[in-house]
């Protein structure tokens, strides 16, 4: 399972990542919404775990998804 990670904080994604990748799941990480959107266009991530507002962006993920 392939989970892609929108956190703009870097220790809070390093923790999740962390925390995914002992129980064997593949973890991209991402910190803005447009770096989401070139991963998302080449791979198909299983799951996203989404960081509803993300520091410096101008749109909140309802806005994005």
């Amino acid at each position: 399972m392939q989970i892609l990670l929108i956190e703009d904080d870097r220790g809070i994604a390093d923790l999740i990542r962390q925390e995914l990748e002992e129980k064997n799941y593949q973890v991209k990480c991402v910190d803005t919404f447009s770096d989401a959107d070139v991963f998302i266009a080449q791979h198909a991530p299983t799951l996203m775990i989404v960081d509803y507002s993300l520091h410096g962006s101008t749109e909140n993920a309802g806005n994005w998804i």
